[in-house]
């Protein structure tokens, strides 16, 4: 069955928010062509070039390729094997590395203790979009400073609500009142909680329904428990703050104007071993404007905090960065690629919980940037889809 007209125009939307500003290099047949882009915001990026080694102490240098344009893309042509790469922008375009150049390191996204670079797999199963965050900058005596606003890392906080009702039991960290995004987590059978955040200072909120002193039942309701005076939740990089056990059972301080929450799961046939499953919340029905993507557990789950507005869910399993061929797609809504299902919004309010989003993966983009249905005898491991 031919693709409907919107599969054909989203595959269309995919394939050219791949493209970059110049043309591949010479030889790039002879290996592997790998797109890779600087992130330095409001910087203009024309003087970036991508530093290849063969080592992660970078003192084999293999190659250096240059950015395309101000955006910070480019083309890497390498053979398949295993490389470490590092950018470096030339901001004041003096053809040296001197105070106020920027640079950063594939596989390091924060400065946490624990960050180190990643090799860079080139060849069948790699990546073919890059992106590295420039996160450190030359200071006026040749060091390395940190850029400032850099995130510093992440870390977690764990507890246990006590005298929470049984039900959809949540909890979430924001850095302050006027925050309309957050960091959730789930609660256990058990009151038991995990939650990740970037190093900070947190309110600590827990959504849940209670009985009062009389056995009426209220909620569920967005209440605090930690505040920033004088307790907050302090999270350190690479570090675990145990909260022991805080009573929740009781109406503390209620709380409106949060972010909505979004709890779901990605369904269909399984991705292969290792594929990274990614839920992106999108402004528009062609997803071309990403407002937030956030990562699902082995299981398919999920859960957002975002501000409230309506939006357009897709999962993505297979790269960590892009959509290349052979990963594997669902949009909400769509049940099926072969029938008449199209992707439908989600309109999301303020203090809105929203359960059981299910997103079935219907698709999977081949060789030719076509998105084909997945059918019923679909093989995930050896990237055969139906027509």
């Amino acid at each position: 069955m031919a693709a409907r007209a919107w599969v054909a125009a989203l595959a269309l939307l995919i394939s050219a928010g791949c493209a970059c500003a110049q043309d591949p290099p010479e030889g790039a047949e002879q290996g592997v062509v790998i797109i890779a882009r600087v992130v330095w915001e409001g910087q203009d990026l024309t003087n970036a070039v991508f530093r290849v080694y063969a080592d992660a102490e970078r003192k084999q240098l293999v190659d250096v390729f240059p950015s395309g344009g101000p955006d910070g893309a480019g083309f890497l042509a390498l053979r398949p094997g295993e490389y470490y790469l590092m950018a470096v922008v030339d901001a004041n375009a003096s053809g040296k590395l001197d105070a106020g150049d920027g640079l950063g390191w594939y596989g390091v996204e924060d400065l946490a203790p624990s960050s180190r670079p990643k090799a860079l797999k080139v060849g069948p199963g790699g990546p073919s979009l890059v992106e590295i965050p420039i996160l450190m900058t030359v200071g006026e005596g040749g060091g390395l400073t940190p850029l400032p606003g850099a995130p510093r890392g992440k870390g977690t906080a764990v507890g246990t609500l006590t005298g929470s009702a049984p039900g959809p039991t949540f909890v979430l960290l924001r850095t302050g009142p006027d925050e309309r995004s957050g960091y959730p987590a789930a609660v256990g059978p058990e009151g038991s909680f995990e939650v990740t955040a970037p190093a900070g200072d947190y309110q600590l909120l827990a959504c849940s329904a209670w009985k009062d002193q009389v056995g009426v039942a209220h909620g569920p309701a967005w209440r605090v428990l930690r505040d920033l005076d004088p307790d907050p939740v302090r999270i350190a990089p690479d570090g675990r703050t145990d909260l022991g056990e805080i009573a929740a059972g009781e109406p503390a301080q209620i709380v409106t104007g949060l972010p909505a929450l979004v709890s779901g799961r990605v369904t269909g046939p399984p991705p292969p071993d290792g594929a990274t499953v990614r839920v992106e919340l999108c402004a528009n029905q062609h997803f071309t404007v990403t407002v937030a993507t956030v990562k699902a557990a082995a299981d398919g789950s999920f859960l957002a905090a975002i501000e409230p507005a309506t939006y357009y869910l897709r999962a993505v399993a297979g790269s960590e960065i892009g959509i290349n061929p052979g990963d594997m797609l669902g949009f909400f809504g769509v049940t099926s690629l072969m029938g008449e299902d199209r992707p439908q919004p989600l309109a999301l309010r303020a203090d809105q919980v929203v359960i059981g989003v299910e997103i079935p993966l219907v698709a999977r983009m081949d060789d030719e940037g076509n998105l084909r249905a997945i059918v019923a005898d679909d093989n995930a491991a050896t990237g055969e889809a139906g027509e």
